[in-house]
């Protein structure tokens, strides 16, 4: 069987049946032949479609399923020269599938990301097209991630709880908590203080943080909830008692105790931002963004709550209003670079490639050996096509990096798509007297090699990729090759 005419980014398998109707086996072809196509109408990446996988698969004698081992991923993309492979499986019935799709990497073998979507009014061709731009909307290949510093969420801080009042109680002194044993004395002190005095708020209240000291948060809530009982008008009780919720992630009694706290203070910035943090935590972005939006009115200096503020937009799809945020966030701390590389992420996710390239290079003027946002400005380069600057970049951070193995890989990855093979070869070979022991650079160059038919090269590298990783995933496969190949080597005498 004659290898596709080019390298493929992708390797689309014949998703597999899971609806336990035999008459649905037709969709297996049909899912996969769409896609492959698809991929290559609306993203212009080279594909390999099932039917030919298919084949490859059963002379292999791999059965199609969405989960591949890491042995079969490598196995069939070094079959098939491909980057990365797609599986995937469907379930339901004709009209109302829900389609599940993995990328793996072929050279990992381990899965890079999974989409799950499900097919609205037997509407098939939309179903794919939203799968297509779930995979690849971010990074069509598996080399980094755009890599965001920001939290996924607003950010879990440490508020201030109010230490209890000093009391001056007969035949008592003021009580400290500022060590382990002055905690636990006072804890015994206030309790004594209780047996005389059981609706003393304060009292309970200092019980609870002595506890909440101690580590122990559910007797911290229990002493709490009394205060709170006594006087359910104390702010510092509601609010403190909703903050040890919040730890225990109890979102929902953390929210109720915190609008209670809001209610009688409206004009509390920082029980705004807890009572917004508690929304988002639990997927209430529409009332996170408007806890955020009350934070930054009271507070507009409070950086957090800015950051809550653009992480809700974001969770909650509201992409431009993050994009806006999260640039805003950028003039708050210029010196900072999370927000910049939380803007790229967001940006890339929004095909939004200038203010990602314009990013990236804000990033690496300010630090021109900033390795990891210069592969970002590279895979953003290549998510939009223009290959000749996403060489270009993984040429600056050979440039700066000589021994990145990564950038020497991405490399020569590219010149195989460009069918640039001697190109190709020769950054591997470049790749590896920079980097001797990077045994990835070793299998590629042997892939390139087969492909050219330079079997005894090809041989040389094979070698060398199993002397500098022995145990490594991808030694079955290349024993393998290796056999082939030296029984072509054995024809050529």
């Amino acid at each position: 069987m004659q290898p596709p005419s080019e390298p493929a980014e992708y390797a689309v398998i014949p998703f597999e049946n899971k609806t336990g109707n035999p008459d649905l086996n037709w969709l297996r072809t049909a899912l996969s032949a769409t896609l492959s196509s698809r991929l290559k109408d609306r993203r212009g990446m080279t594909t390999v479609d099932g039917s030919f996988v298919g084949q490859v698969m059963g002379e292999q004698g791999v059965a199609p399923s969405l989960v591949l081992t890491s042995e079969q991923a490598i196995a069939l993309s070094g079959s098939l020269y491909a980057e990365s492979l797609i599986a995937g499986a469907f379930e339901g019935r004709e009209r109302e599938l829900i389609l599940t799709a993995s990328v793996f990497s072929g050279e990992t073998g381990t899965s890079v990301k999974s989409v799950t979507v499900s097919v609205q009014n037997n509407d098939r061709s939309r179903a794919i097209n939203q799968l297509i731009d779930e995979l690849t909307g971010v990074t069509p290949t598996p080399e980094r991630s755009v890599l965001r510093d920001a939290t996924d969420g607003g950010r879990a801080r440490t508020r201030t709880i109010r230490p209890p009042i000093e009391t001056a109680v007969e035949g008592f002194k003021s009580l400290s908590f500022d060590s382990a044993e002055e905690v636990e004395r006072s804890i015994k002190s206030y309790r004594m203080i209780l047996e005389n005095n059981p609706e003393f708020a304060d009292a309970h209240f200092a019980v609870g943080y002595g506890y909440d000291k101690q580590g122990d948060t559910e007797k911290a809530i229990a002493a709490y909830r009394q205060a709170v009982t006594l006087n359910p008008l104390n702010v510092d009780y509601l609010y403190t008692l909703g903050y040890a919720y919040e730890r225990t992630k109890d979102y929902r009694k953390a929210i109720e105790y915190y609008k209670a706290a809001f209610a009688i203070t409206p004009n509390d910035a920082e029980i705004a931002f807890a009572l917004a943090f508690a929304h988002e935590k639990i997927g209430e972005y529409a009332e996170a963004i408007t806890g955020y939006r009350q934070a930054i009115a009271l507070n507009p200096v409070d950086y957090e709550a800015h950051e809550g503020l653009a992480s809700a937009f974001e969770a909650g799809g509201q992409l431009n209003q993050a994009l806006e945020q999260y640039h805003k966030l950028m003039e708050l701390r210029p010196t900072d670079p999370a927000p910049t590389r939380t803007f790229i992420s967001v940006a890339v996710r929004m095909q939004r490639w200038d203010d990602a390239v314009a990013a990236c290079r804000a990033l690496i003027e300010k630090n021109p050996r900033d390795v990891e946002t210069r592969e970002v400005l590279a895979q953003v380069y290549r998510s939009q096509g223009d290959i000749g600057q996403a060489i270009a970049a993984y040429q600056e951070i050979v440039r700066v990096d000589p021994g990145n193995a990564s950038a020497h890989i991405s490399l020569g990855n590219i010149y195989v798509r460009q069918k640039q093979y001697d190109r190709a070869v020769a950054q591997y070979r470049a790749g590896i007297r920079a980097v001797p022991l990077a045994s990835l650079l070793y299998y590629n160059l042997g892939n390139v090699l087969t492909s050219s038919k330079d079997y005894r090269g090809a041989l040389e590298a094979y070698d060398g990729y199993l002397k500098n990783d022995p145990a490594g995933e991808y030694v079955p496969g290349v024993r393998k090759k290796i056999d082939e190949l030296r029984l072509k080597v054995m024809k050529e005498q």
